[in-house]
């Protein structure tokens, strides 16, 4: 197995499974004819262009994500286009759909990415996201930076994530609006999943774009081992006992 491979199937094994079931209610929430063209912003591996595909085969799709080992899975995927980039990548359509799931709260200015996505969307275009809700925050990414700080002295302030308030309907919709999108509207979304303390872990260090000190790396990447060891045993030991529910998110909808 190559490097790209193993990159790509640890992210589905370790992060597809709680961005699942809100890729599913983008899709439950499009209205489509079948004959669209589409923006799956931040794809990953291709939860939702390949959900499309499956309920509307004519989709044109065109997947942008910065990880090409995360991309090297649709290659063979019908009808896609597989560009590797950020916002700054979206090349000018026009797309009549943008999707993007559980992206926006990892961008470090949302409002200039969404900017980007509706320049590049033909006039009334729809935009269907997700963000994760404030109690996700509060519980798995709270206890990762909280661990940290208890082995790595400063690594931990409240600016590491302060992008994170998108899990507010309220700033969540202000962000949107802000980029140029009308008719916003916000509601919650659930996805049932409880998690342990290994597997919330394995989800984090996939998922987190910056590292312990805040410095852009990932997020093992400013530890050494011992360091990584540490602050798995202090997250594993702050976890409840019990495992704790994904179900709070939210969804975002809009038009150009």
């Amino acid at each position: 197995m190559t490097d790209r491979d193993l990159a790509a199937t640890r992210y589905d094994r370790d992060v597809a499974p709680f961005a699942r079931p809100f890729a599913a209610t983008i899709v439950r929430a499009l209205r489509l004819n079948g004959d669209e063209s589409i923006l799956d912003f931040g794809a990953g591996t291709g939860l939702i262009t390949k959900a499309l595909h499956r309920k509307y085969p004519g989709l044109a799709v065109t997947a942008l994500d910065p990880s090409a080992e995360f991309l090297s899975g649709l290659a063979e995927e019908p009808n896609t286009e597989v560009i590797v980039g950020g916002a700054e990548a979206v090349p000018s359509g026009p797309f009549d759909v943008v999707v993007s799931n559980l992206v926006l709260m990892f961008c470090a200015d949302p409002v200039s990415d969404l900017s980007l996505l509706r320049a590049a969307s033909r006039p009334g275009a729809s935009l269907a996201a997700t963000v994760l809700g404030r109690a996700f925050e509060v519980e798995p990414f709270h206890r990762f930076w909280s661990a940290a700080a208890a082995v790595v002295p400063g690594a931990w302030s409240p600016d590491c994530y302060g992008h994170h308030r998108l899990g507010d309907p309220h700033r969540l919709a202000d962000v949107v609006a802000a980029a140029g999108w009308r008719d916003v509207q916000v509601r919650p979304v659930v996805g049932r999943r409880r998690i342990g303390a290994e597997a919330a872990w394995r989800w984090l260090v996939s998922a987190l774009p910056v590292g312990v000190t805040g410095a852009g790396h990932d997020s093992y990447g400013p530890l050494d081992e011992l360091c990584r060891d540490r602050v798995h045993h202090q997250f594993v030991g702050q976890w409840p006992l019990r495992p704790w529910p994904l179900s709070a998110g939210l969804l975002v909808s809009a038009r150009a």
